[in-house]
């Protein structure tokens, strides 16, 4: 390789990059940055997804499936660095809650369809909405239990997205938007 090909290269982005001659330079430098786009891709993708679960027209099954894909792009991103964590969604939530320190007990009580048992998957207690939604399990879901589910659900995330993004220091500021505290549109 020689200059040339450098300086057409990088014609549109500026700067050089140093010993661009070296083609294994060049291609760290761009994994590199394509790394680093992933990641702010993949948070905009969570967050479109909270938003998208936020939108009060939409009916409460595609909210919670909003809600589901946007919990598993950041458990994904969170998996994909630790490599101790199964391969089950469940896995991969309860990873992404712990290592974010979320609390999930009043949301897992408040849950209607949420069924304590010893293998610890509380962090995941919206799971048989999830299923009922995404996967069309139809087991005489009341719409009452879909909808507690949706609520808490919302809850989790939007307390998972604080806790990701917002300084230690300063989470206390938002406790009252981290609170669960239920609407009633199940009538709007």
């Amino acid at each position: 390789m020689t200059t040339w090909r450098d300086d057409i290269g990088h014609a549109f982005s500026g700067g050089r990059i140093d010993g661009a001659n070296d083609l294994r330079v060049f291609l760290d430098h761009g994994y590199d940055r394509f790394v680093e786009r992933a990641e702010q891709y993949r948070y905009q993708r969570c967050i479109s997804w909270y938003l998208d679960a936020m939108l009060s027209d939409r009916t409460v099954d595609a909210r919670i499936a909003s809600i589901a894909a946007g919990m598993e792009v950041l458990a994904e991103r969170y998996a994909a660095h630790d490599e101790t964590v199964g391969s089950a969604t469940a896995d991969k939530i309860r990873n992404l809650v712990t290592s974010l320190g979320v609390d999930v007990d009043d949301l897992a009580a408040f849950s209607e369809t949420f069924e304590d048992t010893s293998d610890g998957t509380k962090e995941y207690f919206y799971s048989n909405s999830r299923n009922f939604v995404l996967h069309n399990e139809r087991d005489n879901m009341p719409f009452d239990n879909v909808f507690r589910d949706y609520e808490a659900a919302i809850t989790l995330f939007r307390r998972v997205l604080a806790n990701e993004f917002v300084l230690d220091e300063e989470r206390d500021r938002y406790t009252s938007l981290l609170n669960l505290s239920p609407t009633d549109q199940r009538f709007e």
